[in-house]
């Protein structure tokens, strides 16, 4: 008989005995192993974990989380991986199903829901709905890579056919007040406690929502370095390029959040033409990183936007070409965007290709040489054209409608749009004037209207 997959709960913990007996009890009866390493404890937090038969490791702290994550997965000796926080638990209705998924030999990892409940009690009303992957098989080369929060590099081992999604919800509690207040008052790093929130509102692109967290929470002593970093991203999102720039130039060189300002000051160095200025932020990002792949992906992007040609496909990491293809959309760096476009078409890597696609479409954004009949309705604008194409004006109209709810600032949409309600107009009158006489004058104005307007597409 097949022995079945085993599976182990790694975690990070601190100062954790206030809500780590819920965590456990969520899964013990479930997971084969438990690996707990240790950046500090000065509670019972250690001997909890023993009670629940955890080995526990002592991780010298060195400043960077990821370091002592990754000490927890070299210890791990089960077939998969389940990772959670302290302040987390597994739903009790789902928890059992999740097991039943880990002999799927097609996948490699699962997505599974997150709800951050904030507030005073953790209701549906009060619950922030996310999804990370948090069961990954291991000894697949996974790791992570971000020093101040967990980032699996997911991206640099898999491809989208082998991650899944997995109905098994989350609950996270970090953000309830009466956690919130006694994690300020150990101070056990209330920029990490936050950033994982603040970052899914950028990665959402919910920068308004972003904008207004990072404002309420500057009086509670964050430090500027965040704080400029993360409202620099912001503000490239809602456009507003000149003001990012300054927040981003001011973080320190010292600061963990000084890498990826330097990344979008690079981006926007780009977007402007100022290519020397973004060649010195590409050595810099080389030199804080060790020439790793990423910085390398970067070196190569930039002989992209200044020569048109890349000497070495092979090192293009694809999670920085998706990285900087979402910004370029935010910063409407058009020759940039149809570079890359171009670079990713040629490649062949239909993965990233349909990736791009579908966030292209999101912003309203059809890239010249990637969209083929196949995924005609991936990206909006294209299925714009088409729906123009078959006199399908209503929708034509909702399909603009829906880009300018996710990229407001586009005045060639809004233009696009006020056409297309014009359009609409004037067929609707023109089949009922012959029943109503007295719409004649309207449908005569609304037609001198139209005329003022660029008609979006000619229909065939």
């Amino acid at each position: 008989m097949r022995k079945p997959p085993c599976l182990t709960l790694c975690m990070l913990v601190r100062d954790d005995e206030s809500w780590i007996v819920r965590c456990f009890n969520s899964v013990k009866d479930i997971v084969d192993e438990i690996i707990i390493v240790d950046i500090g404890s000065s509670d019972r937090t250690i001997e909890i974990c023993q009670s629940f038969e955890a080995q526990v490791f002592r991780f010298p702290w060195n400043g960077n989380f990821s370091d002592a994550c990754n000490l927890g997965l070299e210890h791990a000796t089960g077939d998969w991986i389940l990772w959670l926080h302290a302040d987390e638990e597994l739903d009790e209705n789902d928890r059992n199903k999740l097991r039943t998924h880990l002999d799927k030999k097609e996948y490699n990892a699962f997505s599974l829901p997150l709800f951050t409940y904030y507030g005073k009690v953790p209701v549906t009303e009060n619950a922030i709905h996310t999804s990370h992957i948090r069961l990954f098989r291991n000894r697949m080369g996974y790791h992570f890579t971000h020093p101040i929060y967990e980032k699996l590099n997911i991206q640099g081992v898999e491809n989208d056919q082998r991650i899944h999604s997995l109905d098994v919800k989350i609950h996270q509690y970090r953000y309830l007040n009466d956690v919130m207040k006694k994690r300020k008052q150990e101070d056990t790093g209330i920029e990490r406690t936050f950033h994982p929130l603040v970052q899914s509102f950028i990665t959402k692109r919910n920068y308004i929502m972003s904008l207004d967290l990072l404002e309420k929470l500057e009086p509670i002593g964050l430090s500027n370095d965040w704080l400029n970093s993360m409202k620099g991203l912001s503000f490239i999102g809602i456009g507003l390029s000149s003001k990012a720039q300054v927040l981003l130039s001011n973080v320190s060189g010292s600061s963990l959040y000084y890498l990826p300002s330097l990344e979008a000051l690079c981006i926007l160095a780009w977007v402007e033409g100022k290519f020397d200025e973004a060649d010195m932020y590409v050595k810099q990002i080389e030199t804080i990183t060790d020439h790793d792949e990423r910085a390398s992906a970067f070196r190569l992007l930039h002989q992209l936007f200044t020569k048109n040609h890349v000497d070495d496909t092979k090192k293009m990491d694809t999670e920085v070409v998706y990285d900087v293809f979402g910004k370029l959309l935010e910063l409407r760096g058009k020759k940039q965007l149809e570079q890359l476009s171009v670079f990713v078409h040629g490649t062949g890597n239909a993965a990233l290709e349909r990736k791009m696609i579908e966030l292209a479409g999101e912003f309203g954004y059809a890239p010249m040489n990637i969209v083929s009949s196949e995924n005609l309705q991936e990206s909006t604008l294209s299925y714009v054209e088409y729906a123009l194409s078959q006199q399908n004006i209503s929708k034509a109209r909702n399909l603009y409608k829906q880009i300018l709810y996710y990229s407001p600032f586009q005045d060639d949409i809004r233009g696009k749009l006020t056409a297309a309600l014009f359009l609409e107009l004037s067929q609707l009158l023109s089949t009922q004037v012959t029943l109503h006489p007295n719409l004649t004058n309207l449908s005569q104005a609304v037609t001198r209207l139209q005329s003022a307007f660029e008609i979006p597409f000619h229909p065939s």
